[in-house]
């Protein structure tokens, strides 16, 4: 992502906090026995602790910029995982599959050739493919869950991936490409980032709190590997 202006406690306060508060949730309930959630709460804390590197540690822009590379693909495999676990039992689990693996092996060789230099294109390619991944899922849940899909925590951890990566293809790609801002109108970009991120992150404590199965249900902790 562009590199943001220092406002280290302001970013600290929404982003770092907020990754950090649904994983909490999370863990104070118990719900990481289930396995979206698991996930959830794996994202979370990869969320947490870059945004710690990044800020806390006052970085270089060359740093920052490879733990945000880092975090893109960690983020791109977790989220990946979670909408397979939901349609795991369909072949849309198949082409999910494929995406991760021959995407994330593709950017990790692009991301070791190029080191911290930091490509739209390849961030616009990776938001595209998760809006993909969104609407496969979403399909799923319709049709699975069609009365009940708000009560569902994948429906509403889907809906903050949609929302940010959305945002984001509109305020990076349009923003910096097409209309030319790169340079200009920084901190507005950044703010812009800052509030979709908040979104993202109000979408996943939603998740959680939504979420209410007891023991018996049926995607407790059924991992499956590649």
């Amino acid at each position: 992502m562009f590199q943001a202006p220092i406002y280290n406690s302001v970013h600290l306060l929404w982003i770092a906090c907020l990754p950090l508060i649904v994983a909490l949730v999370i863990l104070f309930r118990k719900q990481f026995r289930y396995e979206p959630l698991a996930y959830l709460l794996t994202l979370c804390m990869v969320s947490f602790f870059k945004e710690v590197l990044t800020n806390i540690g006052m970085a270089t822009i060359d740093t920052a910029n490879i733990i945000a590379n880092v975090y893109f693909i960690l983020k791109f495999i977790i989220i990946m995982l979670l909408y397979r676990s939901a349609v795991k039992e369909s072949r849309a689990a198949d082409v999910l599959t494929v995406f991760l693996v021959a995407f994330s092996s593709i950017l990790i060789t692009y991301l070791v050739i190029t080191g911290a230099a930091y490509n739209v294109w390849i961030h616009a390619v990776q938001s595209s493919i998760l809006l993909i991944a969104s609407l496969i899922a979403f399909y799923f849940l319709l049709r699975d869950h069609s009365i009940q899909i708000f009560q569902s925590p994948l429906f509403w951890v889907g809906c903050g991936v949609f929302f940010f990566n959305f945002q984001f293809l509109i305020i990076e790609v349009c923003g910096t490409v097409w209309m030319d801002m790169a340079g200009r109108n920084l901190e507005h970009k950044w703010i812009l980032m800052i509030v979709t991120t908040v979104v993202e992150y109000l979408f996943f404590l939603a998740a959680t709190l939504v979420y209410s199965e007891g023991p018996k249900d049926d995607k407790l902790i059924k991992w499956r590997v590649l």
